[in-house]
């Protein structure tokens, strides 16, 4: 992993890496919804075992130099066809080097070689692909030339250059086996006591399967003797079995040492594999995406206009867009509004656009201006552990604890009702106490909550505290008495007071 997603050749070292790093927790991707939305578009694209987290980035080169690929690979989708096809092969060879019969050989195993042929010819295919339109002109991000240039160094590396026509010379008819024939040597006795391998399908086979090494002592004529035959129960199997394994284990261990080597190529094209897949998701709701203007992270900005959170566009099929613009220096907003109005929703939405963009892809908004985060810490409020001896207050704490021990000022705070356990006099003493403490400390995102008169006093906070701003966010309602209902429109404002308890209970319930 490096050479595609990184601008720069040294940022695959560890103090670079480091640098950019971007921390995410296992809770914070369940709080945002993210952890299986990220894995099926990342499945998608074939990855197994692939920590999709590691491509989180905040070098503003590494974001600019991914949108500059990933625009590249949309407008040619040949291109991508042999991407793909690249993927798809090694991930054909991982899986054949990961069989569990320890490079044991039997009669399936033949089909298995021409994956060595298979990987050649695929990424030859790109090469092919890409050095063509470089030549037209008509590539020129620094990304897919880099491309071009490490599939060729790898094909340079692992197979001589006349492969094609040796490959044919070698294997005669391997590619598309379909039967073979074996001449058998018998005592007086009528007891086998050799074998060779005299065709596959009508062809004549050679002494030397696979083209490892020297080319010396290919005879295209002579047979490939099988060698004094051992006690046997089924022939075919027990011959092909013993005088295979060494052939076979060879052609693992080539495998393996390709597979080593082609690593960081297939992660990270499996990364724009699936970068691809949510734009194409994201085109199929005619939702159209745009790649955010880059601010300096010190400025903590994020101003955007109609985002859309695509987990919840996935799985309800439609979603309404808002607004935010956080104040220069980084805002506190402090979120209120109707129950079930879509505060949570807003929330995870500028947590899930924070990642894409931190991913360098694209997002789902019609204007944008963000600054890169070195994290994002959610603390949301979940279900009482009954397990536990601490009550949910403890627990809570405990997580708060955790959120705010986790968080920098170059973080994204997103906070939803973190505290509930208690009586809402206490909970508004606790929270005021944990927002002084934010504020001062210069954090900037989104608290969402119902105690209305921890919104209120925002005034008051900025004026006795330094820090960060604290503002009002309200959940704008529409119509009157029992006929009111949320807009899901989030906007600044004063708090209402109220969260329509009365209205939502009546709606859902029917018994007022």
């Amino acid at each position: 992993m490096g050479f595609l997603t990184h601008a720069h050749e040294n940022a695959v070292t560890a103090a670079v890496t480091a640098a950019s790093s971007f921390a995410i927790s296992d809770q914070a991707l369940v709080d945002l919804l993210l952890q299986d939305y990220m894995a099926d578009l990342f499945d998608l694209a074939h990855a197994q075992e692939m920590n999709w987290r590691h491509f989180l980035t905040t070098d503003p080169d590494d974001l600019i130099y991914r949108k500059e690929i990933i625009s590249e690979f949309r407008s040619f989708p040949d291109i991508v066809l042999k991407v793909r096809a690249v993927c798809q092969c090694i991930l054909e060879i991982q899986s054949v080097c990961r069989a569990p019969s320890g490079g044991a050989f039997d009669t399936d195993s033949l089909q298995e070689f021409k994956l060595f042929r298979h990987a050649h010819d695929t990424l030859s295919d790109l090469a092919d692909a890409l050095r063509k339109q470089i030549d037209a002109g008509k590539l020129t991000s620094r990304g897919l030339k880099r491309l071009y240039e490490v599939v060729q160094e790898k094909l340079d590396r692992h197979y001589f250059k006349t492969f094609t026509e040796d490959w044919e010379a070698v294997t005669s008819g391997l590619d598309s086996i379909a039967s073979y024939t074996l001449r058998f040597t018998m005592d007086e006795e009528m007891h086998v006591t050799q074998c060779a391998v005299t065709g596959i399908h009508k062809d004549k086979y050679v002494r030397k399967l696979l083209p490892f090494g020297s080319k010396e002592g290919r005879h295209a004529d002579k047979l490939w003797d099988l060698g004094q035959v051992k006690e046997m129960r089924s022939p075919v199997e027990e011959l092909l079995h013993d005088a295979m394994h060494i052939h076979y284990r060879q052609f693992l261990a080539t495998m393996r040492d390709m597979i080593e080597d082609l690593d960081d190529l297939y992660r990270d094209l499996n990364f724009y594999l699936a970068g691809l897949n949510y734009w194409r998701q994201m085109d199929s709701f005619r939702v159209p995406l745009i790649f955010a203007e880059i601010r300096p992270m010190e400025e903590k900005a994020f101003t955007a206009t109609e985002m859309i959170d695509p987990v919840l566009l996935l799985h309800t099929r439609k979603a309404i867009a808002n607004d935010i613009d956080f104040a220069p220096g980084g805002e506190l907003f402090i979120l209120t509004g109707m129950n079930q109005g879509g505060k949570t929703t807003f929330l995870r939405t500028v947590g899930t656009l924070q990642v894409l963009f931190q991913l360098g892809w694209p997002i789902p908004a019609a204007t944008a201006s963000i600054s890169p985060v070195a994290g994002v810490v959610t603390v949301f409020s979940h279900e009482e552990n009954t397990e536990l001896q601490h009550g949910k207050l403890g627990q809570e704490l405990k997580t708060l604890r955790a959120g705010m021990t986790d968080m920098t000022p170059d973080s994204l705070m997103l906070f939803n009702e973190p505290i509930t356990g208690t009586s809402p006099m206490e909970n508004l003493y606790l929270s005021r106490e944990i927002l002084s403490v934010c504020k001062l400390k210069g954090y900037h995102g989104v608290w969402v909550t119902h105690i209305y008169d921890l919104a209120s006093g925002c005034d008051a906070i900025n004026e006795a505290l330094e820090g960060s701003k604290v503002s009002s966010l309200i959940v704008r309602v529409e119509g009157e008495g029992s006929d009111v209902h949320t807009s899901y429109k989030v906007l600044r404002g004063q708090p209402g007071f109220t969260s329509y308890a009365k209205q939502v209970l009546e709606r859902e319930v029917g018994i007022l």
